[in-house]
């Protein structure tokens, strides 16, 4: 798509409107000096006005044909022919040279000029397309379509702009290699292109970012029809060695003069949109609204404070204790991290752990949890407050858990508080499978040969749980809350001693969170459930460090 800078336009009129009439002037002088006076001191400056005359019509040469006007150019070449008649014409018109020669000389001249011009424009043209395409897709890139944007607003006409980010792209790249992903990118590009409207503006942004731009007015609705099919194209099966790659979209739409009036607002508050769209799961439109702002400067705000949470002794932690169903006594303990904010009261490990997962804090973090975790389970292993058979059970974060210093830092630890790798259960969520699965299943063999074992936590609630299952060494499977919520359903209880009796088969232990009724308590009891945790059960005990 073609945007022409209107701004160029308005500035560059000026200057052609005085070097066309330099260069008339010049040629004007040189036939009032050739003709009028060629007895004169003046004779000889008529030279320096047709040089001048020439250089004149060379820029305005190059200007036309950058701008594809052609016949201006043909008239500039024209002019520069008959600059030339006046160099070979001597004393009152006399020509100095015969007709034919000067003639067909400064014909030959003027084409070769015109030839070499259009090579010149021809690379410009090269040059402007390297600089406002992008070369792996070849749409328009980030450049010019900031510079369409801005075009759009001067015009201060409504439109849309509809920021596109691939969901789990990252996944194609790591496992199948940049090269694929480039491959994959440009089968999602003209997969898009198959819906986009003729006077839409389509580039990339860089990465898996592109950008879809409507300047013709559209209402919201017929927005929403519109990146319904772009969702739907996006999530078309990507084939790559008989094995079939499908990935989602996330898409964040900012409309102008509504939410923005200049570039940089309208692009940000469309990428706020996006980012609000992925934090609502993915896979979805969101348009941009005040509330988005709001929240985001409150989850500014609370990134600030939680980098300051350790320092400020705001952070503590509960154990609840998981009995074993056939005997009934305590056989291991779950970490849980909280947060006491001075600014916004108890916060909800759900909604900082994704704050400190996304800026790095996790890192400290996650070190403060094992640290502190294991002073206060030695305390109590060194009191006999604990009997020798009970484990500690610590959630580890994807990002700690992918961290390649992760396994040595770990060992420090034991040195340092005097745990032992026997008593320690690590849990690990399913989707660290999905996030990097070689350095999960890497992670998990050097933990078992350390004695450490490892939980898979959250069952049930997403990705391909049971293949994980027979092809890394957990130890321990933990049944979600949410699955077992299903127990009184009669529908879905199957659900839960399916799970149960697959784990068994696998020769793993099976862990039900969550358990608030005596019905929920009973029924994994009939099941075989090795261990229980919840509510009905115990409530967690608060420890502050």
């Amino acid at each position: 798509m073609h945007l022409e800078s209107g701004g160029y336009e308005k500035k560059s009129a000026p200057l052609l409107c005085l070097l066309i009439s330099l260069s008339s002037f010049c040629v004007c002088a040189s036939f009032f000096i050739t003709f009028v006076l060629p007895d004169t001191p003046l004779y000889i400056s008529r030279f320096v006005f047709l040089l001048v005359s020439v250089i004149v019509q060379l820029e305005l040469i190059f200007n036309f044909l950058l701008k594809g006007y052609l016949v201006q150019t043909c008239i500039a070449t024209i002019q520069i022919i008959i600059a030339g008649i006046l160099f070979y014409l001597g004393k009152s018109g006399t020509l100095v040279v015969p007709f034919i020669k000067w003639g067909l000389s400064s014909i030959g001249i003027g084409f070769l000029l015109f030839a070499h011009l259009k090579r010149m424009n021809d690379s410009y043209k090269g040059v402007n397309r390297i600089a406002f395409s992008d070369d792996l897709t070849g749409l328009m890139n980030r450049k010019k379509i900031i510079s369409g944007i801005s075009n759009l607003i001067n015009k201060e006409e409504p439109f849309f702009i509809m920021f596109v980010d691939m969901d789990n792209f990252k996944m194609i790249n790591d496992s199948l290699g940049h090269q694929v992903g480039n491959i994959f990118l440009n089968e999602v590009v003209h997969n898009i292109q198959c819906v986009i409207k003729p006077w839409m503006w389509f580039g990339r942004m860089g990465g898996d970012e592109f950008m879809i731009v409507s300047p013709k007015s559209m209402n919201r609705e017929e927005i929403v029809d519109f990146v319904d099919k772009v969702e739907k194209h996006v999530s078309l099966p990507f084939m790559y060695k008989n094995r079939s790659y499908i990935v989602t979209c996330s898409i964040g739409i900012s409309e102008y003069p509504l939410d923005a009036h200049t570039t940089l607002e309208l692009l940000r508050k469309a990428d706020l949109a996006l980012y609000r769209a992925k934090s609502y799961g993915k896979k979805r439109a969101v348009f941009y609204d005040e509330n988005i702002q709001h929240d985001f400067d409150h989850k500014l705000m609370m990134e600030s404070k939680l980098h300051q949470a350790i320092d400020n002794n705001e952070l503590f932690l509960e154990f609840q204790a998981q009995y074993s169903s056939a005997e009934g006594t305590i056989k291991s303990y779950e970490t849980l991290l909280r947060w006491q904010s001075e600014d916004f009261g108890l916060v909800s490990p759900s909604k900082f752990i994704p704050i400190a997962e996304e800026n790095g804090d996790i890192l400290q973090i996650g070190q403060w949890v094992l640290n502190n975790a294991f002073d206060w389970f030695m305390k109590g292993k060194n009191s006999k407050k604990i009997a020798k058979d009970v484990l500690l059970s610590v959630n580890i974060s994807v990002v700690q858990f992918s961290n390649p210093l992760f396994i040595e830092e770990l060992k420090n630890t034991f040195a340092q508080t005097g745990m032992q790798p026997m008593w320690l259960i690590i849990e690990v969520t399913e989707y660290a499978c999905v996030y990097s699965p070689e350095t999960t299943a890497q992670r998990i063999k050097e933990l078992a040969q350390m004695g450490v074992k490892v939980a898979l936590d959250d069952f049930g609630v997403g990705y391909a749980s049971i293949s994980y299952l027979r092809l890394l060494p957990f130890s321990i499977v933990k049944i979600d809350r949410s699955i077992v919520a299903t127990i009184l359903n009669a529908e879905k209880e199957c659900i839960v001693s399916s799970i149960i009796q697959l784990a068994h088969a696998l020769n793993l232990l099976v862990v039900a969170e969550g358990i608030e009724t005596e019905e929920q308590y009973t029924y994994l009891k009939q099941c075989n459930c090795d261990c229980l945790q919840g509510f009905y059960l115990s409530k967690p005990e608060k420890m502050i460090v």
